[in-house]
């Protein structure tokens, strides 16, 4: 699970359906601590961020990121 969220999930448990999103997944992996990924319900869109000063400020910033226009966003653990 992803500290500092109540609505952590896997990629298995939330499919990623967006190209896009999938990418960016597959690549978060390599980037510099802290580091999140966020996704909408739908898979459709998301956010990701990393290099943040903490886990719980990256958690904040991918799920900002990622819930515009009254969306709802999970975020995904990555390590």
């Amino acid at each position: 699970m992803v500290a500092g969220s109540a609505y952590a999930a896997t990629p298995e448990a939330t499919p990623v359906t967006s190209d896009h999103c999938r990418a960016l997944l597959a690549q978060i992996s390599k980037k510099p601590q802290f580091k999140a990924f966020a996704v909408t319900e739908n898979g459709r869109e998301c956010h990701a961020v990393w290099g943040s000063a903490s886990q719980v400020q990256a958690n904040r910033e991918a799920r900002a990121g990622c819930e515009v226009d009254g969306r709802r966003c999970l975020l995904i653990a990555v390590r």
